[in-house]
C-alpha cells in the first residue's frame, strides 16, 4: 500500500516559466553575443545540463552557473549581461506558471484522503520558490526536497532519503529516468505522468540507458487520473 507520493514539479504539476518565459528572452541576448543562432546555444546549454546531470552534479539544474560556464569558455565575462540572468528574469515573469490538470483539486484529494506528499525536484529551490507560490500548490506539500537542500539529484538514494524512509511510497513525474528509472531502482513504485513534450530519453541516453528498457509500473496522461489510480495499487 502507497502512504507517501514523491511528486515532481515541472511538467507534471505545472509549466515552469523558464521554458517560455526566460529562454527566449535570455537566449536573444546571449546568442547575439557569442555570434550564434540560438538554436546552437540551446543545444550548447543542453549539452553542459546533461554533461553535468549525468555525473550526478547538482549544478546541472544551476541554469546561470551553466550559463556563465559557456561565456567563460567563449571568453566572455557574465558582468556583459548586467543583471540579465535565468533567477532575475524568472522572478519578473513568474506569473506566467502555467497549473496542469487542474493539480490544486488533485493534490487535496490525495491529502484527504492520507497521502503524505513529498514535493521532489531537481530544480534548484532559487527557480522553484517563485514558481510554487505563484501556483499556490506549496502548502499542499508536507516537505519540498530540491538538491541544494537534499545535496544531491533525483538519481540518488539520499534524495528521496532526505525526506525518510522509503517504504510504501512511489514517485509521480514525467521524466523516466529521475522519475521511473532510479524510483523504481530504489524499490519504489513509480507512476509516470506522460505528456506530450516527455524529455526523459535524452537523460537516459546520455547515462546510457535504453530509454526502451525503462518501465513504469503505471501510466497516468491526466493527473485527474492519480487518486483512482492509487486506490487501486
Amino acid at each position: 500500500m502507497v502512504s507517501k507520493l514523491y511528486i515532481d514539479l515541472d511538467s507534471t504539476l505545472v509549466i515552469n516559466p523558464l521554458e517560455t518565459y526566460v529562454r527566449p528572452r535570455l537566449y536573444s541576448r546571449v546568442s547575439r553575443l557569442l555570434g550564434i543562432s540560438e538554436e546552437e546555444l540551446s543545444r550548447l546549454l543542453g549539452s553542459y545540463h546533461l554533461k553535468f546531470a549525468s555525473a550526478g552534479d547538482i549544478r546541472s539544474y544551476d541554469w546561470d552557473y551553466l550559463l556563465e560556464e559557456i561565456l567563460r569558455d567563449h571568453g566572455i565575462d557574465k558582468s556583459v549581461l548586467d543583471d540579465l540572468s535565468f533567477e532575475n528574469l524568472l522572478r519578473e515573469g513568474c506569473s506566467n506558471t502555467v497549473v496542469l490538470d487542474d493539480a490544486p483539486m488533485v493534490l487535496q484529494r490525495l491529502k484527504d484522503r492520507g497521502y503524505r506528499l513529498v514535493l521532489a525536484t531537481n530544480g534548484l529551490w532559487k527557480y522553484q520558490e517563485c514558481v510554487l507560490k505563484e501556483s499556490g500548490l506549496l502548502p499542499y506539500f508536507h516537505s519540498v526536497i530540491t538538491p541544494d537542500k537534499a545535496g544531491c539529484l533525483k538519481s540518488s538514494r539520499r534524495f528521496y532519503e532526505y525526506d525518510g524512509d522509503l517504504n510504501d511510497s512511489a514517485s509521480v513525474g514525467d521524466n523516466l529516468v529521475f522519475d521511473i528509472y532510479y524510483p523504481k531502482s530504489y524499490g519504489m513504485v513509480t507512476i509516470l505522468v506522460k505528456r506530450p513534450w516527455n524529455v526523459g530519453s535524452r537523460y537516459a541516453e546520455a547515462i546510457g540507458i535504453n530509454p526502451n528498457d525503462i518501465r513504469p509500473d503505471y501510466v497516468v496522461t491526466d493527473l485527474r487520473s492519480l487518486p483512482e489510480l492509487l486506490e487501486k495499487i
